[in-house]
């Protein structure tokens, strides 16, 4: 059974959290956490918790709840201060620490959930017509030490767009669509990602366009320093079984592709380029047109 989690030192999250109150799917029980009333999805009995620290530092989750998904509603800082919606999995890639998590970890994830809110996201977007950009990034910050999948789904970027009461629902119907209804999972392809910006935009085009689901992205800037241990972590720390490495080819330099492509190939990962499947993707269009 999911969990989704708020944090009462988050708006967005509170937000999100009012909007999922106010779909009437929810009831309050007579069960706390952290002294802040637990409420629970009608139908499927998801529990919706506040907890009163940061959601990057919610390291304690395990202790006190049984899950095999948790599904973290949260805001997202940037300095463009763009709206945006958002969705990654946790984790550090490097010994910095500075938003939660220990030190060259990755968290527990699910490639298909990730693909799952992401299409969700486009899709309500796309109805709203709304101005706000919608896109994964790669896996970044805390907690990373939880025995469940974990995934943050977020509303960005600035306090304006942390409140905006359609952005908020948007993410509420999102998170309430993704756990109450079956997802087709048949011949899904499960991915690991490498290469490119933070922002992952070509790895968004190959989640919403082909049967590739991808959880843990390392970008260009850590890849000077990935460890076997790492990709190893992304692999077994996703719920799905990992058989394919997606490479952003141009974006890494040569050494960083022969260091990856050298450590999938020890792991006995298919390596799949980022532009080939693009470029397939383009012909199979042509065709069907």
């Amino acid at each position: 059974m999911p969990v989704i989690v708020v944090s009462n030192e988050d708006l967005a999250g509170l937000n999100i959290k009012r909007q999922l109150l106010a779909s009437g799917k929810f009831k309050e029980t007579e069960k706390k956490f952290e002294g802040n009333v637990i409420y629970e999805e009608a139908k499927m009995k998801i529990p919706l918790i506040t907890i009163n620290r940061r959601l990057i530092e919610a390291n304690h989750l395990d202790q006190a709840f049984k899950t095999d998904l948790f599904l973290f509603a949260s805001k997202h800082k940037s300095e463009s201060e763009k709206p945006a919606l958002l969705v990654h999995a946790p984790g550090n890639w490097t010994d910095d620490v500075s938003f939660g998590g220990n030190p060259k970890e990755l968290a527990h994830t699910s490639a298909v959930i990730i693909k799952q809110i992401l299409k969700e996201l486009t899709r309500e977007h796309d109805a709203h017509q709304l101005d706000y950009d919608v896109t994964s990034e790669v896996s970044h910050h805390g907690p990373t030490n939880l025995e469940s999948p974990c995934v943050f789904v977020e509303l960005g970027s600035n306090e304006t767009y942390w409140q905006d009461p359609l952005g908020g629902k948007i993410v509420a119907e999102t998170i309430l669509k993704v756990l109450t209804e079956p997802f087709q999972r048949l011949n899904l392809k499960y991915a690991i990602g490498f290469g490119g910006p933070h922002y992952a935009s070509n790895f968004n085009r190959i989640q919403l366009s082909t049967d590739f689901a991808v959880s843990h992205i390392a970008p260009k800037h850590v890849l000077d320093n990935i460890t076997e241990d790492l990709v190893m972590q992304s692999i077994s720390k996703t719920k799905e079984k990992v058989k394919y490495a997606i490479l952003d080819w141009k974006g890494m330099v040569k050494p960083q592709r022969d260091k990856i492509i050298a450590i999938l190939q020890k792991l006995n990962i298919e390596i799949v380029r980022v532009q080939k499947i693009q470029a397939n993707q383009s012909e199979s269009s042509k065709i069907s047109s």
